[in-house]
């Protein structure tokens, strides 16, 4: 891991696990599109709390929790539901 001086930085909200490096696979894709996977809740930007960012999974729309759970989202009430293309 890199040293970041953002203290959330490597908690588990803010961090997900997908195939590829950073030009190949999933990770590849996500970092050639970027506007997608803000979207798309896989990456999420400086001035945002990952806890509080929905991500698309195989399993839907949820929310991660810094305690390394995930539950469903209700994408209807949180702060991007207006930018996520359901």
């Amino acid at each position: 891991m890199r040293s970041h001086p953002y203290d959330a930085m490597h908690k588990a909200a803010n961090l997900i696990w997908v195939c590829g490096s950073g030009t190949t696979f999933c990770h590849g894709m996500i970092h050639a599109n970027p506007a997608l996977a803000y979207k798309m809740g896989w990456l999420v930007h400086s001035y945002e709390t990952a806890v509080n960012v929905p991500i698309y999974t195989w399993h839907g729309w949820m929310m991660l929790g810094n305690d390394g759970k995930m539950v469903k989202a209700d994408v209807e009430n949180t702060k991007n539901a207006g930018t996520v293309n359901r």
